[in-house]
């Protein structure tokens, strides 16, 4: 198996009140820098995903958050 790291730059947006960490998401999570076009490892190297998928980032001046 092999691994393939591709190195991404994005600008994480502070706030001001930190989520509340319930396993919901609430509107704050508006204000998050959102990550997508994943792609797969195994079955196809390379490939897109088969499934969408959203990771959220954002952090305070304590705390990185990431859904």
């Amino acid at each position: 198996m092999s691994l393939i790291f591709i190195l991404l730059s994005i600008t994480i947006p502070g706030i001001g009140k930190p989520p509340e960490i319930d396993g919901r998401m609430e509107s704050i999570w508006g204000q998050a820098e959102v990550i997508t076009g994943f792609t797969q490892s195994e079955p196809d190297e390379g490939h897109p995903a088969t499934e969408s998928t959203s990771v959220y980032v954002m952090t305070d001046n304590m705390n990185l958050y990431v859904a």
